[in-house]
C-alpha cells in the first residue's frame, strides 16, 4: 500500500502528473480496444484496422514523441 506520508514533495508532485497521464491513455486504450480492434476486426474489416493502427502510431504518436523530445527539448513530465 503507498503512503503518501513517506514520499516527498517531488515524489507526490510526479504522481499526480502520472495518474492525470494514465487517465486520458486509458480513455484512448478504450476507445481503440472498442472500435479498432473490436468493432472494425470482427466485422471482417481488419485491414481498415490495420490502417487505423499503423497511421495512428507512425504518422501521429511516434513522431509526435521524437518532436516533444529531440526538437523541443521539452521535459519528461
Amino acid at each position: 500500500m503507498l503512503n503518501y506520508a513517506a514520499l516527498s514533495e517531488t515524489g507526490t508532485y510526479y504522481l499526480k502528473v502520472m495518474l492525470l497521464i494514465n487517465v486520458y491513455y486509458v480513455m484512448g486504450a478504450a476507445v481503440n480496444t472498442t472500435l479498432i480492434a473490436g468493432v472494425f476486426r470482427s466485422s471482417g474489416d481488419s485491414r481498415f484496422g490495420l490502417i487505423c493502427d499503423v497511421a495512428d502510431m507512425w504518422v501521429y504518436a511516434v513522431p509526435l514523441g521524437f518532436i516533444a523530445a529531440f526538437v523541443l527539448n521539452l521535459p519528461v513530465l
